[in-house]
C-alpha cells in the first residue's frame, strides 16, 4: 500500500510540474525557427565574429595570464598532522606563506601543540623578517632576523616540515 501511494504522488508531482510550465507559456508564444531574410536558406546571424579578432582576444589573454603568473611568485601551504600514540597525543600545524623570489620575505607558522596537556610544546613563527618562537612556555622574540647569517639554516630546517609534496590530504 505504501508503494502505491508513493507512485500516486510521484504521477501527480509531474502532472502538475507539466502544466505549470504549460501555463507559465504566454499566448501566442511559440517555438519559430528565425526567418532568412534574403530568401537563400541561410539565417542571419547577428553575432558574427571576425576570425582575426577571435584569435587576437586569445592571444591577449594567453599574453595577459603569462604575465601574471609570472608575476604571482607566491606560493600558499597549510597542513596539520595529528600524531596519537598510547600517551603522546599532539598535533603539528605548518603553515606558509612562500615568496619565490625572496626567502625572507616569506611568512611561516610551525606549532608543535600537546593536546592532552593543552599547551604549545614549541611555536615558530616567521614574518617577514622578524622571529617569535615559544618553547615550553618561554616567548622570545628576534627583531631582523631575516637578515642575519643563520636565517638560511633556520629556513632550510623549518621547510622540512613541509610535507606537502608528499602527504596529500583534506
Amino acid at each position: 500500500m505504501n508503494k502505491l501511494v508513493k507512485t500516486l504522488l510521484l504521477i501527480l508531482l509531474i502532472v502538475a510540474l507539466t502544466l505549470t510550465v504549460v501555463a507559465c507559456q504566454k499566448p501566442g508564444e511559440e517555438d519559430k525557427l528565425p526567418e532568412d531574410n534574403d530568401g537563400s536558406g541561410a539565417v542571419p546571424d547577428d553575432n558574427l565574429l571576425d576570425k582575426a579578432q577571435v584569435f587576437g582576444e586569445i592571444r591577449d589573454g594567453l599574453v595577459l595570464s603569462g604575465s601574471s603568473i609570472a608575476t604571482a611568485n607566491t606560493r600558499f601551504v597549510t597542513s596539520e598532522y595529528s600524531l596519537v600514540v598510547n600517551q603522546i597525543n599532539t598535533t603539528i600545524t605548518y603553515e606558509a606563506q612562500y615568496n619565490e623570489s625572496r626567502n625572507r620575505d616569506s611568512v611561516i607558522l610551525l606549532r608543535v601543540y600537546d593536546n592532552q596537556f593543552a599547551r604549545n610544546i614549541s611555536f615558530v613563527y616567521y614574518d617577514k623578517g622578524d622571529l617569535y618562537y615559544e618553547i615550553l612556555g618561554q616567548k622570545r622574540r628576534i627583531e631582523g632576523f631575516g637578515n642575519t647569517s643563520s636565517f638560511d639554516l633556520f629556513y632550510d630546517i623549518v621547510t622540512m616540515f613541509d610535507l606537502g609534496g608528499y602527504f596529500y590530504s583534506e
